[in-house]
């Protein structure tokens, strides 16, 4: 029976966890050891979106900073290279994003293939296939890299930084320093990603020295 008006349900409920983080701006070690320490205290807890703040650079954005001959900048001053550069080398360092990329998917660097047709059929399709359940981080790797191929020949950088308000001199060059990552359990939970923006404005380039990143996507109607 139906008691104090409500409708029974048998539908299951889901909760999506939600992390927000800022990781160390001035160390690489320490940005290292806080991305660890999220992965192992969020391993196990279910769908999670990861989101803010990663003071690190992407390897998917590789050709952009190549394009800009990043490394030989950020070798020119002692604190970006200590910020971005594999230590005792000119390299810049990838390795906090590798480390996440292991396990999330970077939905901000996905939602780019929108604007371009021949991208979007590759996530279309890719995507179809992780959503029939829990995908592998080989699935996941696979997804990065088809869209990478597709985006190849595209302009595609969006940086979230540096804004108009110019108080980090870390903030140099133009860099994407923020990132919302999906887990593979939550991708088996979203739909479309329906759009993805570094959200520029008059008002956000005042608000702070990063710009606001968003992602609209679709649950999945059996949600």
């Amino acid at each position: 029976e139906n008691s104090g008006g409500r409708e029974e349900s048998n539908r299951t409920e889901v909760v999506l966890n939600v992390v927000v983080a800022h990781f160390n701006p001035h160390s690489l070690e320490a940005r290292r050891e806080e991305a660890d320490r999220l992965l192992n205290q969020t391993r196990g807890t279910g769908p999670t979106l990861l989101l803010g703040d990663f003071n690190a650079l992407s390897p998917l954005d590789h050709s952009s900073y190549d394009s800009q001959n990043a490394s030989s900048f950020f070798s020119s001053n002692e604190r970006l290279t200590r910020k971005f550069l594999v230590p005792g080398t000119h390299k810049i360092d990838y390795g906090i994003l590798r480390r996440l990329y292991a396990h999330y998917a970077d939905l901000d660097y996905l939602s780019h293939t929108l604007t371009i047709p021949a991208a979007a059929r590759t996530l279309n399709v890719t995507f179809s296939r992780l959503f029939r359940g829990v995908p592998s981080p080989a699935a996941v790797q696979h997804v990065h890299g088809a869209v990478s191929t597709a985006l190849a020949t595209v302009p595609h950088f969006a940086p979230s930084a540096p804004t108009r308000i110019h108080i980090d001199p870390n903030h140099a060059a133009p860099l994407r320093l923020d990132y919302i990552l999906a887990d593979y359990a939550s991708l088996s939970l979203l739909g479309p990603i329906v759009a993805g923006y570094v959200a520029r404005s008059n008002s956000t380039a005042e608000l702070s020295d990063h710009y606001p990143v968003v992602v609209d996507f679709a649950l999945r109607r059996n949600l």
